[in-house]
């Protein structure tokens, strides 16, 4: 059994790929959470993109309530993209997408997973601590709206 927070509600996420059926929710979860989203287009085209992986957090209503989205190239991997709406934060699913996304880059050959994080984003900044992410460069003025630095982070992938 999974270890909880104290404001974490254990949660049976369903994940799986994200079809073009997800995007309209892909797209409110974006724009609620970030400053700079991204286009329709670019998760649509995404979505064929062999070296790509776009994941969704659903409930058994199939409700999607988060996504994720990374890369792999030889062996390295990239998550450039985890978001969770807002009324499901706290409750796992940013975990669970993670995990899976871990898990997919360990068996398309990824040694290592990167990822950049605004240094004021403190709850993205925990949980990829306690996924073992470790802080190995800094970006100054990487972020816009606001200006803010990235933290980027590297674990190894087993």
């Amino acid at each position: 059994m999974r270890e909880t927070r104290p404001n974490e509600v254990p949660v049976a996420a369903h994940i799986r790929s994200a079809a073009l059926g997800d995007l309209t929710d892909i797209l409110r979860i974006e724009r609620e959470t970030f400053s700079r989203p991204w286009s329709p287009r670019s998760f649509h085209d995404l979505l064929g993109v062999p070296s790509a992986f776009v994941l969704v957090a659903t409930t058994s209503s199939q409700s999607v309530l988060g996504y994720a989205v990374a890369y792999v190239a030889a062996d390295v991997g990239e998550l450039a993209n985890l978001a969770v709406a807002h009324e499901a934060r706290g409750k796992g699913y940013g975990r669970a997408l993670l995990s899976a996304i871990v898990r997919l880059a360990e068996s398309r050959g990824a040694a290592s997973l990167f990822l950049d994080v605004r240094a004021s984003n403190v709850g993205a900044l925990a949980l990829y601590s306690s996924a073992h992410f470790v802080e190995v460069a800094r970006r100054k003025d990487y972020y816009t709206h606001p200006v803010e630095e990235a933290i980027v982070m590297r674990r190894s992938v087993p």
